[in-house]
């Protein structure tokens, strides 16, 4: 697919390729073992990618199927050796908790909802990191993936997500990720506060949420980027640190803070700047630490220019003219639909067209 930096992206096909890659490279399985993590990696992060493909696509098929029909073929497989150890891992990376709300929306299934509250029930009974990818934070993100996808369910979940809310406001504004206070998306203040603010904050958390905000937005360094703590610049220009995990809550909490539009509007233009510089990585194209998370930041009109140094082709030649580019970031997982190059293809060519394309797992409901 030969292509030119200002071509426009055939992303129905780019689409296709990235889905029929997958089942072809990862296809479902009757059991899986303990290596599953949740939305993270595994048949329950593909499920969710299939679903979102149903709803956006719904007469596309693949392999004579529709997307739906691989959403459920990926749930279908046993998980074996499961055990949910909620100080350990209750975020999205979860397997208990996503293959519940994965199942729960998509056969419509109140026992199933009610089998995942009462493992929130377990979260709230125990200290647990407070973070979007193993803490509260993607328990929260998960209690209100149920309520998007099966809205009957909310009745049922409204009281944990006040609580699961009120926990981590309480716990704030200096959360601590194994004893480091990080700042960015995936294990700090950034995602916290996206996500507490995606769930319907009281009047007063959304308060504290503004000044803590503020706190954040005077830490953007000169150069457009954050760093990785407020005392540790680690360089890192990425969705899970760094300036486009801000740029995505930002963009996504923003009309939450009408007297902060300004000071937003402004940390994102220097952010997307600094973004834009960023084609060639040394990890792979993904969502969590490659091209596919950065570029879904930009503003619609610099993003397929951007986008098109992710496609297959491209890629390949990158790394023929230099090995030491877009290395594989997706420690031994292919099937990772945060970290590995198909899953995140298949995301980015599905949604990139929509000026709000956010990252599946985080804020896209």
């Amino acid at each position: 697919m030969a292509l030119q930096a200002d071509a426009k992206l055939p992303k129905e096909a780019l689409l296709t390729e990235a889905l029929n890659r997958i089942l072809e490279d990862q296809p479902p399985q009757e059991a899986y073992g303990p290596e599953v993590r949740g939305l993270f990696s595994g048949p329950t992060s593909l499920a969710y990618l299939f679903l979102n493909v149903s709803a956006e696509r719904p007469e596309l098929l693949i392999n004579s199927y529709n997307a739906m029909y691989w959403s459920k073929a990926y749930l279908s497989g046993e998980r074996t050796s499961l055990t949910f150890e909620p100080d350990k891992r209750c975020g999205v990376s979860s397997e208990v908790l996503a293959y519940l709300a994965l199942r729960a929306v998509v056969y419509k299934d109140n026992t199933l909802v009610e089998a995942f509250h009462e493992k929130v029930i377990e979260v709230l009974s125990t200290p647990t990191e407070p973070e979007w990818i193993y803490g509260r934070a993607g328990t929260l993100y998960l209690t209100r993936l149920i309520c998007h996808w099966f809205p009957e369910s909310s009745t049922i979940l409204s009281e944990s997500i006040a609580k699961l809310r009120a926990s981590l406001v309480k716990e704030g504004p200096n959360w601590m990720f194994y004893g480091l206070q990080d700042i960015g998306a995936a294990h700090g203040s950034i995602g916290i506060i996206t996500q507490i603010i995606l769930s319907s904050p009281l009047p007063e958390e959304r308060q504290v949420l503004q000044t803590w905000l503020i706190r954040l937005l005077n830490l953007q360094m000169s150069n457009g980027n954050w760093p990785y703590s407020e005392n540790n610049d680690k360089g890192h220009v990425q969705f899970c640190h760094g300036a486009p995990g801000f740029v995505q809550g930002l963009l996504s909490i923003r009309n939450s803070f009408p007297d902060l539009h300004n000071e937003i509007d402004q940390a994102i233009k220097k952010a997307n700047d600094l973004i834009e510089q960023s084609l060639i990585l040394q990890k792979e194209p993904n969502l969590c630490h490659g091209s596919f998370g950065n570029g879904l930041c930009l503003p619609l009109d610099r993003r397929d220019k951007f986008l098109f140094h992710a496609t297959p082709d491209m890629v390949k030649t990158a790394k023929e003219n230099d090995p030491s580019v877009f290395l594989k970031a997706n420690f031994g997982q292919e099937s990772s639909l945060l970290a590995a190059y198909w899953p995140g293809a298949a995301w980015t060519w599905l949604v990139s067209q929509k000026e709000d394309a956010g990252i599946i797992g985080f804020n896209d409901v």
